[in-house]
């Protein structure tokens, strides 16, 4: 259950209104405000945020781009989305290192840790 947050006519917010008035997550809006410049006040012993500064912020910010992809990023935009970002990136550097010819440590190769076994059984 999510609780309703009324931003109308305020011009300070919490910690968790100013995550939902800048689009992001709490968690994510706790990880980064300090390294945008964002500096909350303590008032009655809440983290208040001013609509003013977050506003000023997100308009100093980049655009947006959409830039049009190769075939080639297109691919491996399918892959990260078909096989996990993480798998992707990791078969990434290992063909780099390859290209190289530099000789790959035995525990930097990637191998299964157990075989796959489908986890619901076929339904007859």
């Amino acid at each position: 259950m999510t609780k309703e947050l009324n931003l109308a006519g305020k011009d300070w917010f919490t910690e968790d209104e100013a995550a939902h008035y800048c689009g992001v997550s709490i968690s994510q809006f706790k990880a980064h405000y300090e390294e945008l410049g964002i500096s909350p006040r303590r008032f009655m012993g809440k983290k208040l945020y001013a609509r003013e500064e977050l506003s000023s912020v997100i308009s100093r910010s980049d655009p947006w781009h959409q830039h049009t992809r190769s075939a080639k990023d297109r691919q491996s935009f399918i892959d990260a989305i078909v096989r996990g970002r993480k798998e992707v990136e990791a078969a990434a550097r290992l063909a780099k290192k390859l290209a190289r010819d530099t000789a790959i440590p035995p525990n930097l190769v990637p191998t299964p840790t157990r075989p796959y076994k489908p986890r619901k059984k076929a339904t007859e």
